[in-house]
């Protein structure tokens, strides 16, 4: 009868041992990735392992659209610019003056297209002082004066503040100078190459930056890109 309960006795001690070394053994061995441990998370500094990641996507970079350019250009007063066509209007080249002398000479006004169609559609009729804009007056110069000399002569302009800038237009040189009348104005004045006329580029002002803004970039636009043709 002893030897019949010893064999159970000693299966159930190997069984006993070989669980508590089974369970060393699985202690013992290193967490596998995917378990919750530290060394499971993603290093999100090596790209290799950032492969489900989503990149954050860039807008396309818009260019900033460019005003449609035309030009003005008159054979019989030998200039020509350019400016915006999409938001002016150049009034068509005004007739011949009686005189021979005055020939070569004329005034041209820049509007904004909605001061133009107000224009046309008579809301200045009857005396009410036309809009602030851009003026441009070709004159003779026989004496062949200096431009401030000419400037002082002149009953163009209003009150001249008599601080004159010296500057360059068409590759001719010009004074800049501002002024008042019924309106505020900064005026470009610069003489033909043969010196027998003088041009004169002037932007007035109300004060008010919805009417004064469009005008001051095509006025800048004008001097910039003006040039005597013909000569």
């Amino acid at each position: 009868m002893r030897m019949m309960h010893q064999k159970p006795l000693k299966a159930r001690l190997c069984l006993v041992v070989i669980g508590v070394l089974a369970g060393g053994t699985i202690a013992c061995q290193p967490n596998s990735p995917g378990t919750g441990s530290p060394s499971a998370v993603p290093d999100a500094s090596n790209p290799s392992n950032n492969t489900g990641a989503i990149a954050p996507s860039q807008s396309p970079r818009t260019e900033p659209t460019q005003p449609s350019l035309a030009t003005y250009r008159s054979d019989r007063l030998g200039v020509q610019f350019s400016y915006s066509a999409d938001e002016f209007v150049v009034d068509n080249e005004p007739p011949v003056p009686a005189s021979t002398a005055d020939a070569a000479t004329a005034d041209i006004d820049v509007w904004t297209k909605k001061h133009d169609q107000q224009i046309r559609a008579g809301a200045y009729n009857g005396g009410t002082e036309y809009p602030a804009n851009v003026h441009i007056f070709v004159r003779n110069n026989p004496q062949q004066l200096s431009l401030r000399d000419w400037v002082e002569q002149s009953n163009l302009f209003g009150i001249v503040s008599g601080n004159f800038n010296q500057t360059t237009v068409a590759a001719q040189d010009a004074i800049a100078f501002e002024s008042s009348g019924l309106y505020e104005n900064e005026s470009v004045v610069f003489a033909s190459p043969d010196g027998a006329r003088v041009i004169v580029i002037e932007v007035a002002k109300v004060g008010n930056e919805v009417n004064d803004a469009p005008y001051q970039t095509v006025f800048e636009q004008i001097i910039r890109s003006f040039e005597f043709v013909g000569e």
